[in-house]
């Protein structure tokens, strides 16, 4: 997976079930059985539960995470029970995070009849059918109980799966308990192999436990090369023994595979707090999801706002698009793109679903993208992926959206648009977060032992230890952002009137703007991409723009909207922040003039073993740039940020956590030597 680029991202061979007559799934490529339908639930509890004391092991976890690791993932029932038992018998304080590793996962409906066989287990079955992600390579971070439990739920080969995702939080985070879970030894022989276990002892601790149905003398003797002290113990029903252990210390076991990331490890932070009170600079879409991330991990956030409220700058605008590109072509950019609109729908759903937006805040309606090109690569990128993205003819995307003679393009059903100011509003209702609105432009300076946020008048607005800066455009005006090399893009949207023929449109139109669904009577169509301009009110020219887009695209359409123009549009304007690569800014802040030191090798040999630890402005972190694409990767990248300050499992791999670090800009300018 890490040695070719092209292979991260690319659909996952589901698993080929049989079923036998007692409604028993059997792997037909491994010839081996889930589990039995008639004493399932009662085995997975013994083997897993009982023989790791869980979940006795809870009881005293006040705002503390229990990880839980397994190989295996197969139906979900070991994760269906442990989240039934949590939710019964944990803290409410205390969080789990679970993660998982499968190479073969079950398709959507093989999924459904397994889970039906467990009517004991209904509700969490159905939370994990509606989360359950299409089978795309790589990691899904699936939220569930508002934060307090995570399921890490990675598609790949388990080796790599620990190598791409989780060892470089290894000395931070440790696994407390393996389920060691694949089929038998002699069946599926890669997860059980050496390599594999090492790893699992790169991310245990003393008093890390493990579990497994098997009891083969060669993973007895792996297990304990790799430092677990192992005991053989009775099996459950037929099954005469199984293997159960802890972990000591490693004794002969050999150190994980060398990684290219290990020679240059600039991305990592030495962080471990788990709460405690955090400041957010800015409450747009990247600080309201930031805020509302960190609250639900049990942190007290001040979010503080120069405006009178939230979502007054670029998250303004009443209507905003989930908006994705698809592409048979790897790339950081299109990788992040489809991971960070997966994750966003999952949070959108959970949002609608528990009432915390409403029909007036959205509708996941679905997208028609008309500018999408379809070739035979991209049709077979996208044919194992029917819930994500379907091409549609002019007839079939006139049906779907409603409006006579539609182009044709690429649906995204499970999308939409939202309103960002609701959003925000719905974001910040937590009891755990404060709001600071009408400070003015503030500097956060640290004093020594805290980050302070000063406003203009030179009065403290707050101060904590951690400080995440997500001001869009206004970034650079910090002192230890000026170097960042970000870009302000004026964007005006215009809101016309509705017609009869505009009121059939259901879904999102994206032409070379976006046309939204009438909602209070109004739609709202744009956006310009200005870079040189930064004029903040409305201009005709922008307006015209817009109207051009629109006739190009949907001419009928636009002529029948023409038709009952008022004199003049009203719209209104935003200032995008952007980066050169068009990610997004997230991670720690870099203390710049140390890490050009520190790494200045670079400009003499771009492949220079680096120093083990980089330079950061400890405690200030940064969440910027999305572009015209807030709604959809803030939400992910407000993940990757609380996994960062926490120094928790990142739910990206390495590769993309340092294509989105702020410090790629520094080390990017070594290699070429433009510093």
């Amino acid at each position: 997976m890490s040695d070719n680029e092209n292979s991260l991202l690319c659909h996952v061979e589901s698993a080929k079930l049989g079923w036998t007559a007692g409604g028993e799934p059997r792997s037909t490529q491994f010839e081996d059985q889930y589990f039995t339908a008639c004493f399932g639930i009662e085995e997975s509890s013994y083997v897993f539960l009982q023989h790791n004391d869980l979940p006795a092991r809870w009881q005293p976890l006040h705002n503390e995470t229990f990880t839980i690791a397994e190989t295996g993932f197969g139906t979900g029932l070991n994760f269906l029970l442990t989240l039934s038992a949590w939710r019964s018998q944990a803290s409410k304080s205390a969080r789990l995070h679970y993660i998982s590793l499968e190479a073969h996962p079950l398709t959507h409906a093989d999924l459904h009849r397994c889970l039906n066989l467990w009517p004991i287990l209904e509700k969490p079955g159905l939370e994990l059918f509606e989360a359950y992600p299409v089978a795309l390579s790589g990691n899904h971070r699936l939220v569930f109980d508002e934060g307090r439990v995570i399921l890490d739920l990675c598609f790949c080969d388990a080796a790599e799966g620990i190598r791409d995702y989780w060892l470089d939080t290894a000395e931070q985070t440790k696994v407390d308990t393996w389920y060691l879970d694949g089929f038998a030894p002699s069946r599926n022989e890669s997860m059980w192999c050496p390599e594999l276990l090492q790893l699992i002892a790169a991310l245990s601790q003393e008093g890390t436990t493990f579990s497994t149905f098997t009891a083969a003398s060669q993973v007895r003797r792996h297990l304990q090369e790799s430092g677990f002290t192992v005991e053989k113990v009775p099996g459950y029903g037929v099954k005469r023994e199984m293997l159960k252990g802890r972990f000591n210390e490693p004794v002969s076991a050999g150190q994980p595979e060398h990684r290219e990331f290990d020679r240059q490890p600039w991305h990592r932070v030495n962080r471990g707090q788990t709460t405690g009170q955090v400041i957010v600079l800015g409450a747009g879409l990247a600080g309201c999801t930031t805020a509302r991330t960190l609250a639900d991990r049990g942190w007290q956030v001040q979010i503080i706002e120069a405006a009178t409220t939230p979502a007054a700058a670029a998250s303004g605008n009443g209507q905003g698009v989930l908006y994705t590109r698809v592409s048979a072509r790897y790339s950081t950019v299109s990788e992040f793109a489809l991971r960070s609109f997966l994750f966003s729908l999952r949070q959108y759903r959970r949002m609608f679903a528990s009432g915390q937006l409403q029909a007036d805040d959205g509708r996941l309606c679905g997208v028609l993208h008309t500018r999408h090109k379809i070739d035979e690569q991209l049709h077979r990128f996208i044919e194992p992926f029917p819930t994500l993205a379907a091409w549609l003819d002019e007839d079939q995307a006139s049906a779907i959206t409603g409006i006579e003679q539609c182009p044709a393009g690429m649906f995204f059903p499970g999308a939409g648009w939202l309103n960002p100011p609701a959003l925000c509003q719905a974001l910040l209702n937590h009891p755990s977060i404060t709001l600071s609105a009408d400070t003015g432009k503030c500097q956060v300076l640290h004093n020594g032992e805290m980050w302070q946020v000063v406003d203009s008048r030179g009065i403290t607005q707050g101060q904590a230890s951690i400080v995440v800066l997500c001001t869009g455009t206004a970034l650079k005006e910090q002192q230890d952002c000026e170097w960042l090399p970000l870009d302000s893009v004026r964007g005006q949207v215009s809101i016309l009137p509705a017609c009869h023929a505009s009121e059939q449109l259901k879904t999102v139109i994206c032409h070379e703007g976006y046309l939204c669904p009438t909602n209070h009577g109004v739609h709202h169509i744009g956006a310009t991409y200005d870079l040189h301009s930064n004029n903040p009110q409305l201009d005709i020219a922008s307006q015209q723009k817009n109207l051009e887009s629109l006739a190009r695209s949907l001419p009928d359409l636009h002529a029948q909207l023409a038709a009952e123009l008022p004199s003049s549009l009203n719209g209104r304007v935003g200032f995008r922040c952007t980066s050169p690569d068009y990610l997004p800014v997230v991670g720690p802040v870099p203390d710049m003039a140390r890490m050009v030191e520190q790494n200045a090798e670079l400009r003499r040999n771009a492949k220079a073993v680096l120093p083990g630890s980089a330079p950061y402005q400890q405690g200030l972190f940064v969440n910027a740039a999305h572009g015209s694409r807030g709604l959809t990767s803030t939400p992910l990248s407000a993940e990757l940020l609380a996994s960062l300050i926490e120094g928790g499992p990142s739910p990206l791999s390495t590769r993309m956590v340092r294509a989105l670090s702020p410090t790629r800009f520094i080390i990017r300018d070594l290699i070429r030597n433009k510093r």
